[in-house]
């Protein structure tokens, strides 16, 4: 029987994955559905699909195959992935104790020792060695009466390529895709190697469910990577696609989120922006004086899935350069107004101005919707005369999920535009 960690989850047609935009935009992922995530090489894409076990693992089970590393080790990386405070390292290894299932695909490989309680793929340039065992693996779901409630997971699915051949690799796909039918979702990640191409044409023609790519780009001179929604059967990928998203991997901390590189908190002076700041970061900075900021607030934010390097700038008009130097390569601009004190919105509508410069997104936080007297986020639009492309968010800077709402806003208007990156 299945043990359930961190509440109890209906699992229905479709579940979470926590990551913020399959979520968002396919509903999460379908039952029966067959995931492919192709990325280019070293750009992590393969942790994508690590990220969803580790996210699915407390309340389904998981057969993990494993080509690249012995299964201690991939216990002791998804151990570290701690994507909720409210779930503790004991109650997440409980779970992958209980819910975890390992195809050591990799110990024969290396001359390793067999780690006791996997199924253990004895010739892995063998495909049906592998079958054999995801075989034994599921009849193992099965006995725990959850095989409609279990992911198969093959993170580095290249290595049984390239230890066997192209047709081996389609000839464990096809079975794979059979094999979607009977459990919940089937995840594979490829590596984009020098394949023949009647391979890629091949794997094309499988009847993937849901196609991910996982790529990069240089911009002034530094690495970006990013993921994007190639295909979806039950979404209109035509427009899906168009979007790009940022991520970063940290490990030992949250794992495969959604990122912002660089993010400006602004607004009129005692607007609420270093509570705001501070209520949303693991770690900020601030440097104030006598209560006001007087320099910079700093902060790293990690929460649903997303995460990003945040500045907050001072109200003054003093500090106006600061605020146009940061804007000036930000992804993204959240101004924040103290809803219940309309006389400081002249001073926001400045700051707008300077902003409406540097072509960034923008979104603006009513803050203090709590307190009596509060505009309402209609109200705020009307008289900092917003454009229509501008959403206001009613906020109180001191509640994680209020804060939440407005950097996921943010972060939707930032993978709308220009694909997702500068």
């Amino acid at each position: 029987m299945i043990l359930t960690y961190g509440g109890t989850q209906t699992m229905g047609d479709f579940i979470q994955t926590g990551i913020l935009p399959i979520d968002k935009h396919l509903g999460g992922l379908r039952k029966h559905s067959f995931v492919l995530v192709e990325h280019e090489p070293e750009v992590e894409g393969e942790y994508l699909s690590i990220q969803v076990a580790r996210n699915v693992i407390e309340n389904s089970i998981v057969i993990v195959v494993l080509t690249s590393m012995i299964p201690t080790k991939f216990k002791e990386k998804i151990i570290n992935i701690q994507t909720s405070e409210e779930t503790s390292r004991a109650k997440l290894k409980e779970a992958i104790d209980n819910n975890l299932i390992i195809i050591d695909g990799y110990s024969a490989l290396v001359g390793a020792e067999r780690t006791e309680g996997t199924f253990y793929v004895e010739n892995p340039s063998d495909i049906n060695s592998w079958i054999e065992q995801i075989n034994n693996a599921l009849k193992e779901a099965e006995s725990r009466n959850s095989l409609e409630n279990t992911f198969i997971v093959i993170p580095y699915f290249s290595v049984i390529i390239d230890i066997s051949d192209e047709k081996s690799g389609i000839d464990l796909m096809k079975y794979l895709r059979e094999v979607s039918s009977k459990v919940f979702s089937v995840i594979i990640a490829i590596g984009k190697w020098p394949y023949t191409e009647k391979f890629w044409e091949k794997v094309r023609s499988l009847g993937f469910d849901v196609i991910i790519e996982v790529s990069r780009y240089i911009y002034k001179l530094r690495e970006y990577r990013y993921f994007r929604i190639k295909y979806c059967s039950w979404r209109d990928s035509r427009k899906i696609s168009q979007s790009k998203y940022l991520f970063r991997v940290e490990i030992p901390g949250p794992g495969f989120t959604v990122y912002i590189p660089k993010v400006v908190i602004t607004g009129p002076y005692n607007s609420g922006k270093s509570t705001f700041v501070s209520t949303i970061s693991k770690s900020s900075v601030s440097v104030d004086f006598m209560g006001t900021t007087v320099a910079l607030d700093f902060g790293i934010l990690s929460i649903g899935g997303i995460s990003a390097h945040v500045f907050g700038t001072p109200g003054q008009e003093r500090f106006d350069e600061i605020l146009s130097y940061l804007a000036k390569e930000a992804l993204g601009v959240i101004l924040i107004v103290d809803s219940t004190r309309p006389e400081t919105f002249e001073r926001a509508r400045e700051m707008l101005e300077k902003l409406y410069l540097k072509d960034v997104p923008i979104v603006v936080a009513a803050n203090k919707q709590d307190l009596e007297g509060a505009l309402p986020p209609e109200k705020v639009r009307e008289l900092l005369k917003l454009p229509r492309g501008i959403p206001v968010v009613p906020t109180v800077a001191y509640d994680r999920n209020s804060v939440f709402r407005v950097f996921e806003k943010l972060y939707e208007i930032i993978s709308q535009s220009s694909g997702g990156y500068p």
